[in-house]
């Protein structure tokens, strides 16, 4: 007679190791953008926005954990099966490991690092963040001289890049970039739906708001500028 020691190992998934692969290198460009890059004016921040703001970097990750595979009890599992044969006091060594099929919201395949959304997604957020990256330091550049030495803290027309479109291409690229990891995580999550949809309302929300002080602070102001989205809003 044999008797069979069995345990489950439960792993995550390929896709949520992409999608928070892709959170670490944004938030840490952004770190390294508002230390070297980014010049500032002398307005002062709300205590509660800047909370808010280390709060939602946090949030994001969890949410992003909150429905992962491994996690939640959704996932892929595997049983790990030892066969102790009480006749000979010794364990048998065929068929070890045996894998056990569980229903799950995210379901690995074999090509799970090289799918279509995946792709896509990632080729999206390296565009976006670089349309972030380059919309911060024309910002930048506009309150320092050829030398690159600040001279100025004042609030001035930005030009270039995406700045011809619309008035915070920043913004916009921060949606995309959201928009990307959505597309690399399949739209599966309902819970980064929520955190997508956030992001859209509160860039778009922050964007027109911009836009309609640049135009009441400059009257010449291109008056072709969209706030947020080229050509439509």
């Amino acid at each position: 007679p044999i008797v069979y020691i069995t345990f489950t190992i439960r792993s995550i998934t390929g896709v949520i190791l992409i999608g928070l692969f892709l959170l670490i290198i944004q938030v840490t460009r952004r770190l390294c953008e508002c230390k070297m890059v980014s010049v500032y004016s002398n307005a002062q921040m709300n205590i509660i926005h800047y909370m808010f703001g280390h709060l939602f970097y946090i949030g994001v990750g969890l949410s992003m954990l909150a429905e992962a595979p491994g996690f939640t009890g959704q996932g892929e599992y595997w049983r790990a099966v030892l066969p102790l044969s009480l006749t000979t006091n010794k364990w048998e060594t065929t068929n070890l490991f045996h894998p056990i099929v569980v229903p799950m919201r995210f379901k690995p395949t074999k090509y799970e690092f090289f799918t279509p959304c995946h792709m896509i997604g990632v080729t999206l957020f390296l565009w976006s963040s670089y349309i972030q990256f380059d919309s911060h330091r024309i910002l930048a550049n506009l309150r320092k001289d050829t030398t690159g030495r600040v001279y100025t803290t004042k609030h001035l027309i930005p030009t270039g890049g995406w700045f011809d479109l619309v008035s915070s291409p920043h913004y916009m690229a921060e949606i995309i970039i959201y928009l990307a990891i959505t597309i690399v995580l399949g739209g599966k999550s309902s819970t980064w739906w929520m955190v997508f949809l956030f992001v859209v309302t509160n860039q778009i929300f922050v964007g027109m708001f911009n836009h309609s002080w640049y135009l009441k602070t400059f009257k010449d102001y291109p008056k072709t500028r969209r706030a947020i989205i080229p050509y439509a809003l």
